[in-house]
């Protein structure tokens, strides 16, 4: 999944610093591109590279000596969807002559039909995004008299799949945020406070960001160095998804909304009717299917299984974590996602064997941790097992009280 972000403020080096500290923390996951679109009143450019972000060691340099008006940056993180290479050349933004476009997610033409397959290996396809651009560049020349919205509805109307978009026009030097309704986009507006009127509150702008806990981060980060270099006290309010299917323009300081737009689902069919065995499944000539266990998504599988098991976590708590390292819940998650998941995350957040057993005598191997649990007990962190061994201890006192009561 590739990460979008939008900064707006009236503030040169509060944009700059917003976005480097941005694309550095969201290329963590996104290793496959990194670029962003510099708007004056002379001129549009696009500065982008095949590299992930914080392997650009000069990154500060040129987002400082790039970006040089208060206009609204566009910045992008990819991660490359199958069968499109990594090259600068298949890096975000894409521009035209009239539009300029970064996107999240994967499109294909409306009539097209997809297989779906757990290949890797890269081919020459064409950016889907280039090509959603190019639709949206045809379209804007046939029906020149038609708004954003009608266009953009027309251009989707060609297409299917998964989206988020930032859009810029340039004929009418306007901004927009485009949401469809499996990509997720946040917000967070910011808040100056001078010394002359330290109560009073002045919009400074916003930030829109793929992922929320991304952007809790770049927060973290980029606005301590934005208060050092503007002098002023700078906050943020809190983060909201925008609202899916929905078309935003930006209008000075603000995120304004102007219309909607349809999400058409994409329907996979199998490579062959025979057999599907990059997804690890064949067909048997009984209609019967087999599994072949041995592709990283079945070990990934039986990885986060056990986890569960070994620390009573419940179906829904793992959707949960999905959430807050990732950003997107399960069934949007992507295989890579998966992979850090079983392979990293498990690790950080796992119960110590002693604390298992301990949990263990207490508990069957079919018992879950509970949400109740969470507001009974002071103190209880989520998940359970990031918690101190005095507050764990108050758990399983809870617990074995609760058996007690069940069993007389």
């Amino acid at each position: 999944m590739c990460q979008l972000v939008l900064v707006n403020t009236r503030s040169k080096l509060a944009n700059q610093l917003i976005l480097a500290a941005t694309l550095q923390i969201d290329s963590l996951q996104n290793r496959d591109g990194t670029g962003f679109l510099c708007v004056s009143k002379d001129k549009v450019e696009i500065w982008k590279t095949a590299e992930a972000a914080d392997n650009i060691s000069n990154l500060g340099l040129i987002i400082g000596s790039e970006i040089s008006t208060t206009y609204p940056v566009i910045g992008h993180v990819r991660a490359a969807s199958k069968g499109i290479v990594v090259t600068e050349k298949n890096a975000h933004p894409f521009g035209l002559k009239r539009f300029y476009l970064a996107h999240n997610g994967r499109l294909y033409k409306k009539d097209a039909e997809v297989s779906w397959s757990s290949s890797n290996d890269d081919t020459a396809l064409e950016s889907d995004s280039l090509v959603f651009l190019q639709a949206i560049e045809k379209n804007g020349n046939k029906h020149p008299e038609m708004s954003i919205v009608e266009l953009l509805t027309l251009t989707m109307s060609e297409f299917k799949g998964k989206f988020a978009l930032m859009l810029y026009d340039s004929l009418y030097d306007k901004f927009y945020v485009i949401r469809g309704s499996l990509a997720d986009l946040h917000m967070a507006k910011l808040t100056k406070f001078t010394k002359e009127k330290p109560e009073e509150g002045i919009p400074f702008g916003f930030i829109v960001n793929t992922k929320k806990m991304s952007l809790a981060d770049s927060i973290t980060i980029s606005l301590q160095a934005a208060q050092i270099v503007t002098g002023f006290m700078i906050e943020s309010g809190p983060i909201e998804e925008l609202k899916k299917e929905t078309i935003y323009e930006v209008r000075g300081l603000d995120l304004v909304e102007i219309g909607e737009i349809k999400e058409n689902p994409v329907t996979y069919t199998s490579q062959t009717q025979s057999n599907n065995s990059n997804l690890g499944w064949s067909r048997g000539g009984t209609d019967k299917f087999s599994a072949n266990t041995q592709i990283p998504i079945w070990g990934y599988a039986e990885t986060i299984n056990k986890f569960m098991e070994k620390n009573f976590l419940l179906t829904q708590d793992i959707d949960a974590l999905f959430y807050l390292f990732f950003g997107v819940g399960m069934a949007d998650a992507s295989l890579l996602d998966v992979k850090r998941f079983a392979t990293q995350v498990i690790q950080l957040i796992s119960a110590r064997k002693t604390t298992r057993k301990r949990m263990s005598a207490v508990m069957d191997k079919y018992a879950k941790i509970w949400p109740i649990y969470y507001t009974t007990i002071p103190g209880l962190q989520y998940p359970w097992m990031l918690s101190d061994d005095a507050t764990i201890t108050k758990l399983i006192n809870l617990i074995r009280e609760q058996n007690k009561k069940a069993a007389g």
